[in-house]
């Protein structure tokens, strides 16, 4: 899900969509929120004991990362993915809606997917 928030604040922050004006600072939260998270999972165990102690229970759970590479490349292979959602996305619509640019579905398509999971 990190993913989708980095894709979608990134294709929003070169490529405005009209009638979706966002603050930069929404750009700003949801890259620092997506990034984050990231380290929050990669992390999780190695900063438990220095949480809070509701969240430490649940950081010292998470699996230890023993594997940069093998992380490096699922995140890899995740952007990859979500890019292509948007792909399909504006193959599925490009028929129906020429005003629709490729650039609006990477930004919009890998929400539409995400929100109908949720």
């Amino acid at each position: 899900m990190a993913f989708v928030m980095l894709l979608v604040v990134g294709v929003l922050a070169i490529h405005p969509i009209k009638m979706l004006q966002l603050s930069p600072w929404v750009f700003v939260i949801g890259a620092a929120g997506s990034v984050g998270t990231l380290l929050a999972i990669a992390l999780g165990r190695r900063i438990a004991p220095r949480l809070p102690s509701a969240l430490a229970t649940r950081a010292a759970q998470l699996p230890e990362l023993t594997n940069r590479g093998a992380f490096g490349l699922a995140l890899a292979v995740s952007m990859i993915n979500q890019a292509l959602v948007g792909i399909m996305g504006h193959l599925t619509i490009a028929p129906l809606a020429q005003q629709v640019g490729v650039l609006d579905s990477l930004a919009l398509s890998p929400l539409a997917f995400a929100a109908r999971h949720w």
